[in-house]
């Protein structure tokens, strides 16, 4: 009888559950409870596991699924949210969430995830650091605009310039990144699939937008131009995450 599983994703643990024998359990999110889950898994003919993005905890999990040739599926939150809406699931529980997973293993068609190749996970992370810091000095520009005592202004002058250098040193590191990738990239990290044919022309356009200063803020990697409608950039949108514990 094949077996599928369905795994709700917090920060500090991991609630399983298994149809259709309606199995459940509860590993620590960890090295120690990951490879106490893969081994109670390898004892069943999976079929398929269900599990939500997480906002970067699932990625630890699907390493080890996928290491232990198991039929790992990380799914947007949005399709099982569908799934439960569809099946009159109102209550919000992460046993429930389990099980909802669990189904979605039974019944959404998806094909096996595989961890992103070590170097396009750096250079997403990376990515992520840039928007951080261009987040934090864009909002110190728009909070400039407020304040009126002198020293605080320069105070803030200043330390909008350190994030300022540390974001064109970022540029150039992950303009070489890209540069060095092996193969090309058909999508950008975390971003989905590419409308580009490669990200390193990305890595030298901005999406410029205008702040509260009334000067052009960089969304991108090199400063070169407005967001078209529906142009999708190496930011993105603001990354769904979803943390417990």
């Amino acid at each position: 009888m094949s077996s599928y599983v369905g795994i709700d994703v917090a920060k500090l643990e991991l609630v399983v559950h298994v149809l259709p024998q309606e199995q459940g359990r509860i590993c620590a999110n960890s090295a120690v409870g990951l490879a106490e889950l893969v081994a109670w898994l390898q004892q069943m003919p999976c079929q398929r596991i269900v599990f939500e993005a997480s906002g970067g905890y699932e990625q630890a999990l699907l390493k080890c699924l996928n290491q232990a040739n198991l039929p790992a599926v990380r799914l947007s939150a949005q399709r099982p949210r569908e799934l439960a809406r569809a099946l009159g699931v109102k209550a919000k529980t992460d046993a429930l969430d389990a099980r909802v997973l669990a189904v979605a293993a039974q019944l959404l068609p998806a094909a096996v995830s595989e961890p992103l190749p070590e170097t396009t996970a750096i250079l997403r992370e990376w990515l992520q650091l840039r928007s951080a810091l261009v987040g934090e000095r864009d909002s110190h520009r728009r909070r400039l605009q407020q304040l009126q005592h002198p020293q605080v202004q320069a105070f803030l002058l200043e330390w909008i310039a350190k994030l300022q250098v540390q974001i064109k040193d970022l540029d150039k590191l992950l303009a070489k990144l890209v540069r060095d990738e092996p193969t090309p990239l058909d999508k950008a990290p975390g971003q989905g699939p590419r409308t580009r044919p490669h990200p390193a022309r990305d890595i030298g356009r901005a999406t410029t937008r205008t702040g509260a200063t009334g000067s052009p803020t960089d969304r991108g990697l090199g400063g070169a131009g407005p967001v078209q409608p529906g142009q999708r950039t190496l930011e993105g949108p603001a990354p769904h995450s979803r943390r417990k514990g």
